[in-house]
């Protein structure tokens, strides 16, 4: 007892936290003998009777440690009528997380251990940890929370300040007058590398001796990251990748999971492109294998900045998602592969897309390609074992749920506006970050309201009309046009319509300046266009092949405008 009392009292790091308290457990998690006759049984009714769990609760399973991710893997392989269910539930009813927390408590109830997961909890939150490393965990019940991205322009500051304070100020002697090689972004090589040094020895302290982790691609998107972002920036895209690997399957964090991932990649190969040769099944698995090591950013290294930003962008948002995407569209010209040399391969199909004078042409192709809708949602194990003779039904949000979210449309109305919205958000409930009834009608504070935020729903009356924008990705303040194909523009009045971005059109699909918000572009004019009041003007564009949204003797101070994030 003496010696559990002391290891509650001596701080220890993150690794302590992952999988300390669940190793007395273990047999428990892993003898299905055990589960069987439960898990054989249990239904949908069973998982959504059990009330959810609170996020202190949730600790009890997340970040997963490896018993519970074996046990699920386990069982997902084991019973199809699990995986199912899952399938069926997540996420149209409820996250991942909280699915597997029910399944849990669910389990452990008819099996007469009511308590274990409270007293994992317990024990887990219990644990004495190390500053940097209790900050950590913070981090961990903050993403939870769903407040995770509230931390970003504060994360890296934190860290620095406790590394400092714990380690006789550390960075201050090693990196002498950092902050003033920080601000904006890298303007040389040499501030790139700096910046790469600096952050990559914050992350080593942050996960120091965590050998159940394994993240070996934490260094190529570190170094990605510090390109394309600012500091600040960088070090959050980074962290929040780690911290959705562990919590959600967003992508692998361990040997197994990277192994697991690697024959789920190969079989969905396989299965789309049927002539794919057996015979190369090694070298694929290689190859794959190594490219997912550095998150697939080697990859796309021959591609220009403008191109592989939009690609890291995606990747960092959609995980294991994306990346599977990548491979499909990389593999769709079987004739021009050499799977005998396929890492040079591949990165000259990459190469070819330099040639091609859209800036987001591969980003495009990966964006578009049509997956089964199973395997739209990242789960922390995947399969291609799907329900049986059934089709998915197409799952949106109910009206419910919308009910008094808009002043501008009703809930029919705003249910029109989902059923345009790609499919993966079509179950998510927004939240409202601006309205111009509260927030004033000002183009700097919707500005600052969407800070952190992407996935935009931009909503706006004027006079009788109705319209808006769909905007697939965050703000930027540059005076260059960037934007993907996802953003479209719409009317809810008079009459409900979509405008796509039309294929091999123009890429003026975004501009936004302090001065402006601009969509669509190419003959002088564009789509839809707000001032700094927030005065609205729309024409059509090539674009977007818009008529105007709303009349030109309209085109004034908008009457409201509300805006929805989604991210």
């Amino acid at each position: 007892m003496s010696s559990l009392l002391n290891f509650f009292k001596q701080p220890n790091d993150i690794a302590i936290f992952l999988n300390q308290p669940f190793l007395q457990y273990e047999n428990i998690f892993e003898d299905f003998t055990i589960h069987k006759s439960v898990i054989e049984k249990i239904t949908e009714m069973d998982i959504l009777s059990i009330p959810d769990p609170t996020p202190t609760q949730l600790l009890a399973i997340i970040p997963v440690p490896e018993i519970i991710y074996y046990h699920i893997v386990t069982a997902i392989s084991t019973f199809p009528l699990l995986n199912e269910i899952l399938l069926t539930i997540v996420p149209q009813q409820m996250n991942e997380m909280v699915f597997w927390y029910k399944y849990f408590s669910f389990l452990f109830k008819s099996e007469n251990q009511n308590s274990l997961l409270e007293d994992l909890a317990q024990e887990r939150n219990g644990i004495y940890l190390t500053l940097t490393s209790e900050t950590t965990k913070e981090i961990y019940l903050s993403y939870i929370k769903n407040c995770f991205i509230g931390q970003r322009g504060m994360l890296l500051m934190k860290y620095i300040q406790i590394i400092n304070q714990t380690t006789n100020g550390m960075l201050d002697k090693t990196f002498y007058k950092f902050s003033e090689r920080l601000e904006g972004l890298p303007k040389n090589q040499s501030e790139i590398k700096f910046r790469y040094k600096f952050l990559i020895t914050i992350f080593g302290e942050i996960f120091k001796r965590c050998k159940c982790l394994y993240i070996p691609y934490v260094g190529n998107l570190v170094l990605e990251a510090v390109q394309l972002f600012d500091i600040n920036d960088a070090f959050y895209c980074v962290m929040e990748f780690v911290i959705k690997a562990q919590c959600c399957g967003h992508f692998y964090s361990s040997q197994y999971g990277l192994e697991n991932l690697v024959e789920y990649i190969y079989c969905i190969l396989k299965t789309t492109y049927p002539a794919l040769d057996n015979k190369y099944r090694q070298s694929i698995n290689q190859f794959i294998t190594v490219s997912l090591k550095s998150l697939t950013l080697k990859l796309i290294e021959p591609l220009e900045v403008i191109k592989r930003k939009a690609i890291v962008e995606i990747i960092v948002k959609d995980g294991k998602i994306a990346v599977i995407k990548l491979f499909l569209v990389l593999f769709k010209s079987l004739h021009k592969i050499d799977f005998n040399n396929l890492i040079n391969s591949m990165r000259q199909i990459v190469s070819s897309y330099l040639s091609d004078d859209s800036p987001n042409s591969l980003l495009n192709e990966i964006l578009n390609y049509e997956l089964n809708p199973f395997l739209l949602t990242t789960h922390i194990f995947n399969t291609l074992q799907f329900p049986p003779n059934k089709e998915m039904q197409r799952r949106i949000i109910n009206k419910e749920q919308l009910q008094g979210i808009s002043d501008i449309v009703n809930e029919d109305e705003f249910l029109e506006i989902y059923t345009m919205l790609p499919s993966r958000l079509q179950m998510l409930v927004p939240e409202q970050i601006f309205t111009s009834s509260i927030d004033g009608l000002s183009l700097k504070t919707l500005y600052s309201k969407c800070m952190y935020h992407s996935l935009l729903l931009i909503i706006c009356r004027r006079g009788s009309y109705i319209f808006g924008v769909f905007v697939a990705e965050s703000f930027e303040m540059k005076k260059d046009f960037y934007g993907n194909s996802e953003t479209f523009l719409f009317t809810i009045k008079p009459k409900a319509r979509k405008y796509s971005h039309i294929q091999n059109s123009n890429h003026f699909i975004i501009n936004s300046t302090p001065e402006a918000l601009s969509f669509g572009g190419g003959t002088g004019h564009p789509s839809l266009s707000f001032d700094c009041y927030l005065n609205v003007i729309s024409q059509t564009s090539p674009t977007f092949n818009n008529p105007p949204l709303v009349p030109r003797s309209l085109a004034s101070r908008c009457d409201r405008v509300e805006v929805y994030s989604f991210c």
